[in-house]
């Protein structure tokens, strides 16, 4: 997602940050009144333009002051104690996709009269692909992480259609290398505070 955020001018140099993802950008950039009246009259020239179009335009302006500093270059952008979620709700095709990757075909993802035998309220989700929940959450924040370990522990059935919040916080970091081995409480919650699944995972975080 692409932020971008105005960090004040003062003394006539403007300050620009762009984020993109990961990616900061810091952009400052001195100009003169005869720039900002020049700048403010062509744009008024045109009907209409588009946002791509400015941001290209600010860009092109500002080009010869540019600098990067990546968010995760800092000595680790996660911190003990800090929590990411992700919400799903698992459709009937979701968990028929799922059997058909893994082979598992119990019919108690789909009969529902065998679930019930069981002793469930109706067909219930694979406790693996809830817990897949887990590594998108670490993937989609840390690109290039590698899984090490999970551990799991199924408390309660998720069901067809109900929504799952996963939950991971960090418990402990330390830096290995040019990476971090940062470790996880992992937990998946429905109906607000029920603990259906929990565990711990380690994780490979890279320092860039």
């Amino acid at each position: 997602m692409l932020e971008i955020c105005f960090l004040g001018g003062v003394d006539r140099i403007l300050g620009l940050r762009f984020r993109f993802g990961v990616l900061q950008v810091d952009i400052t950039y001195r100009f003169t009144e005869s720039s900002i009246y020049s700048n403010l009259r062509d744009t008024m020239k045109s009907p209409r333009f588009h946002e791509t179009m400015l941001l290209k335009r600010l860009v092109s302006n500002f080009m010869p002051s540019l600098s990067f500093t990546s968010l995760s270059s800092e000595p680790c952008v996660l911190k003990i104690g800090d929590l990411l979620r992700k919400s799903r709700n698992f459709s009937d095709q979701d968990v028929l996709d799922y059997s058909k990757l893994s082979h598992d075909l119990n019919p108690m993802h789909f009969d529902s009269k065998c679930a019930q035998d069981a002793g469930f309220k109706d067909r219930i989700v694979h406790g693996m692909l809830v817990a897949s929940l887990f590594p998108q959450i670490i993937a989609s924040h840390f690109p290039g992480a590698v899984y090490v370990s999970q551990s799991l522990h199924f408390k309660l059935p998720v069901y067809i259609g109900e929504e799952v919040v996963a939950q991971i916080q960090a418990l402990n970091i330390r830096e290995n290398k040019k990476r971090y081995i940062a470790k996880f409480a992992t937990k998946c919650f429905k109906n607000g505070e029920l603990l259906v699944l929990d565990g711990e995972a380690v994780a490979l975080l890279p320092s860039h």
